[in-house]
């Protein structure tokens, strides 16, 4: 882990309202949610050829596993946030980007309109 960053993460986040640490962190919730959802086509991807028959959850197993799982404070879910940030942070860039490109195909340049500007 990056201490440095996690310390100006950390310096950032104390100056803001409890309000804008609430939208930052719903911001890395997003995230969150976006990479869960681009997740299950890879998954799916994997394991094409599994039957799902007989493995839907009843409804007792889905609340058992609501009444497993705890409430996070808080302060639990900001340091949860603080941890996906990092992550995102620190994770390589997707690709490279290559040299600025500006299209000016059908642009028409009139000097003499220019000058009288």
């Amino acid at each position: 882990m990056n201490t440095p960053l996690k310390q100006r993460i950390d310096e950032k986040l104390d100056r803001f309202s409890e309000r804008r640490v609430a939208e930052v962190l719903d911001f890395v919730e997003f995230l969150e949610n976006r990479d869960r959802a681009a997740a299950p086509a890879a998954r799916d991807a994997d394991h094409s050829g599994v039957s799902l028959a007989g493995m839907t959850p009843t409804l007792n197993e889905w609340s058992g596993e609501a009444r497993e799982q705890a409430v996070e404070t808080p302060s639990q879910r900001i340091e949860a946030a603080l941890a996906l940030m990092r992550e995102i942070i620190q994770s390589p860039p997707k690709g490279k980007l290559g040299p600025p490109f500006l299209d000016l195909t059908g642009f028409k340049f009139n000097r003499d309109e220019a000058n009288a500007r």
